[in-house]
C-alpha cells in the first residue's frame, strides 16, 4: 500500500451488499451497511448495521474467542447474522442479541483491549457490551 492512497480492505470493491460466512477472505467479504469501525492489534472490527453482527478481520493467525482465525479473513465475533433481538446481557458474544449495531470503541486503561458495542435498537442507547479482544484473554 502507498501512503495517501485509498484501498478496499473489506467488502466488495464493486459495491455489492450481502452477508458472508465466517472464514471468508476480507477482500471477498460481502458487507451490508457497515456503520462503525474500530482497530486494535488483534484486528479490524466492523459493526454491520443491516446484517446485525459485529465482525473482525483478523490481523494474525491464531485462536480468539475459541474461534480458529486466519489473518486477513472475516469472522463474526458478536451477534448473529440476520437475527435481531433485544437483550444481549450475560450471553456468549457469538450468541448475543444485537439489533442494528452502529458504533464500536476499544477500551483503554483498566479496560484496554475490550470492545464496546453501541446498538441503535437496544434501549437505553447508552447500553454497551464489553467483548475482550485480546487473543490471550478469556472467551466472551
Amino acid at each position: 500500500m502507498t501512503a495517501g492512497n485509498v484501498y478496499t480492505v473489506a467488502g466488495s470493491p464493486g459495491g455489492q451488499s450481502g452477508a458472508s460466512s465466517s472464514g471468508t477472505a476480507a477482500a471477498s467479504t460481502m458487507l451490508n451497511d457497515p456503520e462503525g469501525v474500530a482497530v486494535s492489534g488483534s484486528g479490524l472490527f466492523i459493526a454491520e448495521h443491516r446484517q446485525l453482527p459485529v465482525v473482525e478481520i483478523a490481523a494474525t493467525t491464531g485462536t480468539q474467542y475459541g474461534i480458529s482465525m486466519t489473518a486477513g479473513d472475516m469472522y463474526v465475533i458478536s451477534g448473529r447474522t440476520g437475527q435481531c433481538a433485544v437483550g444481549f446481557d450475560a450471553k456468549v458474544a457469538t450468541q448475543s442479541d444485537l439489533d442494528q449495531p452502529i458504533g464500536l470503541h476499544i477500551g483503554a486503561a483498566g479496560h484496554a483491549g475490550d470492545l464496546y458495542i453501541a446498538d441503535h435498537r437496544q434501549q437505553p442507547d447508552s447500553r454497551r457490551s464489553p467483548v475482550p479482544t485480546r487473543p490471550s484473554g478469556p472467551s466472551p
